[in-house]
């Protein structure tokens, strides 16, 4: 028992050091990124997700500068594995927020049926993270945007 109990406290001070090195990793990232140094953000950020892969600042930022340099897949890729992990952490905030923009990169690249998919599905799964407040402000203002946009196209 006693060495399971020194097993586990390792596992925590192990997963809390990585937690503080990617933390580190992003700190640099975002000053790269707000100085627009966007290769330099890129390879923190690469830095900050090898000490935790699922660090969401680190996903969030990556996923920004993608977008923001036109590396449409590359952003697509990033905002699709924040919602799984999000939505596997139950985290509503976030998967709102990744919703959203892997919604925008649909839009921008011209998927507005993809897009129109997405935020139905993004709606719902919504609706179970957020008990609470199952109702998602800026996903159904999307959604009511790209129904005007679809009848107006018919």
């Amino acid at each position: 028992r006693r060495h399971k109990e020194l097993r586990e406290k390792l596992v925590d001070i192990a997963h809390t050091e990585y937690h503080r090195k990617a933390e580190e990793k992003w700190n640099i990232a975002y000053e790269h990124y707000v100085s627009k140094n966007y290769r330099m953000a890129l390879q923190e950020l690469r830095k900050a997700l090898e000490n935790k892969s699922t660090h969401i600042p680190s996903l969030m930022l990556f996923g920004e500068i993608c977008f923001q340099k036109g590396q449409f897949k590359n952003a697509k890729n990033t905002y699709n594995a924040l919602r799984n992990l999000a939505s596997s952490q139950q985290n509503a905030d976030v998967y709102e927020t990744a919703s959203m923009r892997l919604i925008d990169v649909e839009l921008l690249v011209g998927n507005t049926v993809r897009a129109e998919q997405l935020t139905k599905s993004s709606i719902d799964r919504y609706k179970t993270l957020n008990k609470d407040k199952p109702y998602s402000i800026p996903l159904n203002k999307r959604r009511i945007r790209l129904e005007y946009l679809w009848r107006r196209r018919k």
